[in-house]
């Protein structure tokens, strides 16, 4: 029927062990070798089914997350003006709560109030054989609405604020994902895919300079 999509089947790797995209750093500045929060990549398949439909629109039916390891994931983006820049830290805390180290994290693209962190998600699309399609970046949302429960070490709903929202007046935010818990990597490849009904490999990576950033 003319206009109904047609059916792709990408081969996606971006499961835990097939995909290494562990960003775990170490406390320098507490006295013991506490591990300081890191974010991970998982999914849930190997493999993803892509819609196709006229005009290169598509569907992926596939779910990466990036989540949280060893403990809650916290950043804060703030500017001490309106004037000034908005900078990134990463706030680690101990089991009561209590603040316990602040890390600045140089380097990244300018934290945006109203979004995220740019850049953040890197997706590369190419042939079985390797030769390269299209590639894109995302920009991402520790906070996002779409939330998973990974294990029963974190709280049993999210304790963070729900979504990257913010007005001209906002001067800060905090962002994270609790403990045993992932946020939705937003997989795309941009607007428009021009390919056709096949077999193809997509790899989805957290993007530098997060990787050196984050240790």
């Amino acid at each position: 029927m003319a206009g109904s999509p047609v059916r792709a089947r990408f081969m996606a790797i971006a499961l835990s062990g097939l995909l290494p995209a562990a960003l775990i750093g170490t406390a320098t500045s507490s006295a013991s070798a506490a591990v300081t929060p890191g974010v991970r990549l998982v999914a849930g398949s190997s493999s993803a089914e892509v819609h196709l439909a006229r005009r290169g629109n598509y569907s992926i039916h596939f779910r990466a997350l990036v989540a949280s390891t060893g403990g809650a994931f916290e950043l804060w983006a703030q500017r001490a003006t309106y004037a000034d820049p908005v900078t990134l830290s990463q706030v680690v805390r101990d089991a009561s709560g209590d603040v316990t180290d602040t890390l600045s994290i140089p380097g990244v693209p300018e934290p945006q109030l109203q979004r995220g962190l740019p850049a953040f998600i890197q997706t590369s699309l190419t042939e079985q054989d390797g030769t390269p399609i299209k590639d894109a970046v995302r920009t991402f949302c520790p906070n996002s609405y779409y939330q998973e429960r990974l294990d029963d070490n974190g709280p049993d709903v999210p304790q963070y604020p729900i979504g990257c929202w913010a007005s001209p007046l906002t001067r800060g935010a905090v962002w994270g994902i609790d403990e045993g818990w992932g946020s939705d990597a937003r997989l795309s490849v941009g607007q428009n895919l021009r390919v056709e009904e096949g077999e193809y490999k997509l790899t989805v990576s957290i993007a530098e300079p997060y990787r050196t950033a984050l240790g």
